[in-house]
């Protein structure tokens, strides 16, 4: 069995990016599979108020785990196409996997219906923008 340590939900306890290389040491310590952050660059309040949490840039976070361990997988459970730059996201992943190489599970999604395309077009779209 592989667990990940879901990191974002402790950004609170955390507080600081030195309590984020606390947790993944700790994590990576513990034997766990991999650490993960997720992507809520602008949550709403009703959000917040109903349970769901604020969140650090996952590529800025992974790359600062990434800079303080050596075997735990980096994850950033779903990068939002919509907010990110397909190719400024692609430099970013290649650079981390040279602070730490094959240790990044990437996954993408369109994740709010009032973002981007309609559904039939999304995979088109997403390739469009890569090249």
């Amino acid at each position: 069995m592989k667990v990940t340590l879901f990191l974002p939900a402790l950004a609170g306890v955390a507080g600081r990016t030195t309590g984020l290389g606390t947790l993944a040491l700790a994590a990576e310590d513990a034997g766990f599979w991999g650490v993960a952050f997720s992507e809520h660059p602008a949550p709403s309040r009703k959000w917040l108020d109903g349970g769901g949490h604020d969140s650090y840039d996952p590529m800025l976070a992974l790359a600062y785990c990434a800079a303080v361990t050596s075997t735990i997988r980096l994850i950033p459970c779903v990068s939002v196409l919509p907010y990110r730059n397909p190719l400024l996201s692609a430099k970013s992943i290649a650079t981390l996997d040279m602070a730490l190489p094959g240790s990044q599970v990437w996954g993408c999604s369109w994740f709010l219906r009032r973002v981007g395309p309609k559904r039939a077009a999304r995979g088109r779209v997403a390739s469009r923008a890569g090249r």
